[in-house]
């Protein structure tokens, strides 16, 4: 912790500086230039002014790659406008590697954000600013590889501003979280995202349309509603992997996107809704589906989501393993569901309930499966 060690202007290494409204403040950093690799301030609503922030002289500091900027709680029209003047001041130096700001209670983004300045940025995270309304174009960063934007109650939309003239041509990773008002203002163009392989959003309830994403996206994740687990599957797999994660409200996402090369997919039933035939009409290389009843109460048949208006089977042709849970089977609609898939090889069930497998093209037999809380296998 650097609170406290103005006179001691030699310091090096990483540290976390405390803003104290009964000492110097931000004034405590202006001789640290030494300081090197990660640098947290927290408690930024404790800086007077503009003044107090500007000598900090954050720019200076060339051997900070990580810097984290946090503001605790603020309330009211000062706080908002102090937050700014602040911000704004805080200039990091251009060799910045990876920023974070927290808790920013202006609504406003800073001058140097708004250019090019931080031209090396490879990660940026902006989390809990709850008025920021519209962002500074990031699209423009060229070596940007992840943004992150969780819990932000006032953003509106991600507009052609926000995807700049370059349109994120690294990023890699894009992380939406907890962003009630946000809705796309860019859709279908092929120019933005090119190189996006991870897509993740969650509690994002009006981004309706999504823009084109190109075939380098290996990783979808839509929740309507966060839950823990899902998130450590997430942030845990590897991107390398063909992947698609989603709940079955959210199957509208999948219209939009390049989905050749999905190899492994898992979906959260947390509505009963019927994908037509076109949501798995691309899915050429589907292997492995994964259907979660994540509603226990649900006592309608999930299988009927997977039909299409006729009755007829949407699965593609390539599955070769159906595993299933929680999900309340129909015998007529699972036997449909089954028809014409002469790749499958296994399929697992768990809380299904009592179950016969109806006999398929590669078995011509049927086998009974008796299924209470353990997982019940057929392999064909």
């Amino acid at each position: 912790m650097l609170s406290g060690v103005y006179q001691l202007p030699c310091i090096e290494g990483s540290g976390e500086f405390l803003v104290d409204k009964k000492e110097q403040g931000l004034v405590q950093l202006r001789d640290l230039n030494k300081i090197r690799g990660e640098l947290s301030v927290r408690f930024l609503e404790n800086v007077k002014n503009r003044e107090e922030a500007a000598k900090s002289h954050l720019d200076l500091k060339e051997h900070i790659s990580k810097l984290e900027l946090e503001w605790g709680s603020c309330d009211g029209a000062h706080d908002m406008d102090k937050g700014f003047e602040v911000l704004d001041v805080l200039k990091p130096h251009r060799n910045l590697d990876d920023l974070t700001i927290s808790g920013y209670p202006s609504v406003k983004s800073p001058s140097w954000l708004e250019s090019d300045w931080l031209r090396r940025l490879k990660l940026i995270c902006l989390r809990d600013c709850n008025r920021w309304e519209v962002l500074p174009p990031l699209g423009d960063l060229p070596l940007l590889g992840t943004l992150e934007v969780r819990r932000m109650e006032e953003l509106k939309a991600l507009s052609q501003e926000f995807f700049g003239h370059a349109g994120f041509p690294s990023l890699e990773r894009l992380l939406l979280e907890r962003l009630p008002k946000l809705e796309w203002c860019l859709v279908d163009n092929d120019k933005v995202l090119q190189n996006l392989r991870h897509l993740s959003v969650a509690g994002c309830p009006r981004l309706r349309s999504y823009p084109t994403h190109p075939r380098t996206l290996r990783h979808i994740a839509v929740l309507d509603k966060e839950k823990i687990h899902f998130k450590l599957q997430i942030d845990s797999f590897e991107l390398s992997r063909s992947f698609c994660h989603l709940v079955s409200s959210s199957f509208h996402v999948l219209r939009s996107h390049h989905l050749e090369s999905i190899e492994d997919m898992e979906i959260y039933v947390n509505c009963l809704v019927h994908m037509p035939m076109i949501v798995f009409h691309n899915m050429k290389s589907l292997k492995k589906l994964k259907i979660f009843g994540i509603d226990e109460q649900n006592n309608c048949s999930v299988i009927t989501t997977l039909l299409g208006e006729n009755g007829c089977p949407v699965l593609p042709l390539s599955l070769k393993c159906l595993a299933l849970e929680k999900c309340y089977l129909q015998p007529s609609s699972f036997s449909k569901l089954l028809n014409n898939l002469s790749s499958l090889e296994t399929i697992r069930l768990s809380k299904c309930g009592s179950l016969e497998i109806p006999s398929l093209p590669t078995t011509g037999k049927s086998a009974p499966i008796e299924d209470a809380e353990t997982v019940g296998h057929l392999y064909l």
